[in-house]
């Protein structure tokens, strides 16, 4: 999982600013993968209940983690390769402000603080 989040390119956007990249806390491509698996077969069995021929299924995990790019990838299209998104913690880049805030009993996120 962390080679294909690498490759994907997410592994390098996970951490702090100024520290190297962190891996996710758990089997994100793996877990995403299966859940697109399971919803490709569920369409197309209802394809085929509804009176359709069989179906080819290509799941590619790969593919899967590329998509948690959010925007970044039509943001480095959109503006010719001058907008690059980068590290940035606890912080999001395009929405402000944004973070995790400690609270009295726990840290929260809180979007509109």
């Amino acid at each position: 999982d962390w080679i294909g989040q690498s490759y994907a390119g997410i592994l390098d956007l996970m951490g702090e600013p100024d520290g190297s990249p962190l891996f996710g806390g758990m089997g994100l491509g793996d877990v995403s993968t299966g859940t697109h698996a399971y919803s490709a077969i569920a369409t197309t069995r209802l394809h085929r209940l509804l009176g359709g021929s069989g179906q080819h299924i290509d799941i590619s995990l790969l593919e899967v983690l590329f998509s948690y790019h959010e925007m970044n990838v039509q943001v480095y299209t959109s503006s010719g390769g001058e907008m690059v998104a980068k590290r940035a913690g606890i912080k999001h880049h395009m929405i402000s402000p944004a973070g995790i805030y400690p609270c009295p009993s726990l840290h929260s996120p809180n979007p509109s603080s």
